[in-house]
């Protein structure tokens, strides 16, 4: 299975069923999960520190959490870092968080889908935006 999952978060609501779906597959695996926000912003690096500390409470080992300014764009950032932790896979939400009933792919998905050499998986949107993002899991084992 997949030892590194980098998961690059925007805190929408596709980047945050990235996370959940990360931590459901890797939680049997065992796998390694890095949660990475680029900051675009300078001064909100403890927000983003807590935020994503929050996110990662899904996870059956705590995930390790980087906060990378984004010098060279949010793309290349994101693609620097995964060649640098020698991740197995990315895990991306489908697009950001400005329009979540968007159904196409966000330039940010697009940029890394075109560019990376480390294997990419899309997390699909959520059908119902009040639904927890792992009920799905949670039905399937009440079956």
């Amino acid at each position: 299975m997949f030892r590194h999952v980098l998961v690059p978060v925007d805190f929408g609501p596709c980047s945050v069923r990235a996370i959940a779906q990360t931590c459901e597959l890797t939680r049997w695996s065992g796998g390694q999960v890095t949660l990475l926000h680029v900051l675009e912003q300078e001064g909100k690096e403890t927000l983003a520190q807590q935020q994503l500390t929050a996110l990662g409470r899904w996870c059956r080992r705590p995930p390790s959490v980087l906060i990378v300014p984004a010098h060279a764009g949010v793309v290349a950032t994101i693609l620097r870092v995964a060649e640098r932790l020698h991740a197995d896979l990315l895990v991306l939400g489908a697009h950001g968080r400005h329009d979540p009933g968007r159904r196409a792919l966000g330039r940010v998905t697009c940029g890394v889908l075109l560019s990376a050499r480390t294997p990419v998986q899309i997390s699909p949107q959520m059908t119902d935006p009040a639904a927890h993002p792992l009920e799905r899991w949670h039905a399937v084992g009440r079956l």
